[in-house]
């Protein structure tokens, strides 16, 4: 025996009505923006951590903006102190007229237990210095 077919019924899905969109597109922007906040949150902090690990590596010999660095001042302050003879350094070939100052990690250590130098009676230059206090 046959038995006659019978449309099962398909679940019609009424409109949206504009204030449920509203809703749900604020719903939306709302996650936007706390994702937003989230990725900014760890990309800050993934700058820390990359910067904490930066100074923890020890070179043969920092410039001087590696040097300043670590030492917490800025590398103009860094160049005039490897000028004066205040701050132990060697020049090398590069950019600058004369070279590169490069500070050894030996100094920066030192820097840290001891302070700055007074000025020398010689620069790193090997010259008399002008300026004796």
């Amino acid at each position: 025996m046959l038995v006659p077919h019978v449309a099962s019924p398909v679940p019609v899905e009424t409109p949206l009505q504009p204030q449920r969109i509203e809703e749900l597109l604020q719903q939306i922007l709302e996650n936007q923006r706390h994702i937003k906040e989230q990725q900014a949150r760890q990309a800050a902090r993934l700058e820390h951590i990359e910067k904490a690990q930066s100074l923890t590596i020890t070179k043969e010999a920092y410039t001087v903006e590696e040097a300043a660095e670590r030492v917490g001042k800025k590398p103009f302050t860094v160049r005039q102190w490897c000028n004066n003879g205040q701050f132990q350094a060697k020049k090398v070939p590069g950019s600058g007229r004369t070279g590169e100052w490069r500070v050894a990690p030996e100094e920066v250590a030192r820097y840290h237990r001891e302070g700055l130098k007074p000025r020398e009676h010689f620069d790193n230059h090997g010259r008399v210095s002008r300026r004796v206090a």
